[in-house]
């Protein structure tokens, strides 16, 4: 007797919990298999799911920002050479007080 009943809910649980991993916590979070890519109206911190990794954005200025990766933190220039926080390169690719976008590549 087949067992096509038994198969399709190991296959349903197996895309759910791939599809869990992609993206991040809230607005504004990208995430492919290398690169996060983090926007934000104004602090904020986030999780990004596929590497169980928290970012936190603060003390935004027009060209520069803080950005803490789980407990490193450094402040970032925009248009910087990339910094290495936690294992990413992170670059600060836009900065005012109240919008940021920052790059973090695996």
């Amino acid at each position: 007797m087949p067992r096509p009943l038994r198969i399709l809910p190991v296959a349903v649980a197996a895309l759910a919990l791939g599809l869990a991993g992609c993206g991040g916590s809230g607005d504004g979070v990208s995430c492919d298999d290398v690169v996060c890519t983090v926007q934000s109206d104004g602090p904020g911190t986030y999780t990004l799911d596929q590497q169980s990794t928290e970012v936190e954005v603060s003390d935004l200025t027009d060209d520069a920002v803080r950005v803490r990766v789980n407990s490193e933190q450094q402040i970032l220039r925009r248009g910087a050479d990339p910094v290495r926080i936690r294992g990413y390169l992170v670059t600060a690719e836009e900065t005012s007080p109240d919008r940021v976008k920052v790059r973090l590549e695996r």
